[in-house]
């Protein structure tokens, strides 16, 4: 079957468009494009480049536990990659003429993989480098018991309140549909949010931006303010829902 790359771009839902956040519209998947024409004229599926997308952030996980600044500067542009080819396998699989029922679970699989591995990366950059950023925050830090390591807790805070925050909602929906009519239905919470500043948003780019400039900390320290607090909001939300449909 032959692809062009208007094909491609024709591909792409009204509906797609209205939730993509803005580098997803305008620099991820205008680069998608022939990325995806590419893989297809190599006879990849979706769900390859899906696992593709997944490998590249543990190679780039992998290169940010050494304390070379060039390493961590090609981990945050593995993850950019990541972006482009998480864009580039749901236009591939709009394109293909068989839909494979597992592909939302490999998508969904990669993009937990994604976020995991970024902000763990994330906080190895910050743990490493003493950065202009951590030195606003150094004698609060120091005095704690994990000292410099309170970076990659941090990190590691953040990227357990984003997955565990997704899990959940994911949980809540699937039990909620069972009530049937009697459910309500309500969107995601903070979907247009999670689009414009995940992992294909803006946190790849800002963490290459941060590496250059030195303040990685302070992207760590945001990222778990806000994964943080909207785990915690999405459970009270959840839990005010269920308690109200009883």
């Amino acid at each position: 079957m032959k692809i062009t790359f208007s094909a491609l771009k024709d591909s792409l839902t009204p509906e797609k468009k209205a939730s993509d956040g803005t580098l997803s519209r305008f620099l991820f998947r205008p680069l998608a494009i022939p990325v995806s024409w590419f893989f297809l004229h190599l006879s990849f599926s979706a769900n390859m480049v899906s696992y593709l997308g997944a490998v590249v952030c543990l190679v780039a996980l992998m290169l940010t536990l050494f304390p070379f600044p060039v390493f961590h500067i090609i981990a945050s542009l593995l993850f950019i990659l990541f972006a482009v080819l998480d864009c580039a396998d749901g236009t591939m699989a709009r394109v293909s003429p068989s839909k494979n029922p597992w592909g939302s679970f490999i998508d969904a699989m990669a993009g937990y993989i994604a976020y995991a591995t970024l902000l763990i990366s994330l906080g190895l950059s910050a743990f490493y480098f003493n950065q202009s950023g951590a030195s606003v925050f150094t004698s609060f830090y120091q005095r704690l018991p994990l000292g410099s390591g309170f970076w990659i807790f941090l990190s590691a805070l953040s990227a357990l309140s984003n997955i565990l925050m997704r899990l959940l909602y994911h949980a809540f929906r699937e039990a909620r549909q069972d009530l049937g009519p009697r459910a309500k239905q309500t969107k995601a919470p903070g979907k247009r949010l999670s689009e414009e500043i995940g992992v294909t948003g803006y946190l790849p780019i800002l963490y290459l931006l941060s590496l250059i400039g030195g303040f990685t900390s302070i992207i760590v320290i945001l990222y778990t303010i806000v994964y943080g607090g909207g785990c915690l909001a999405v459970i009270a939300r959840m839990i005010r829902e269920v308690e109200s449909s009883k």
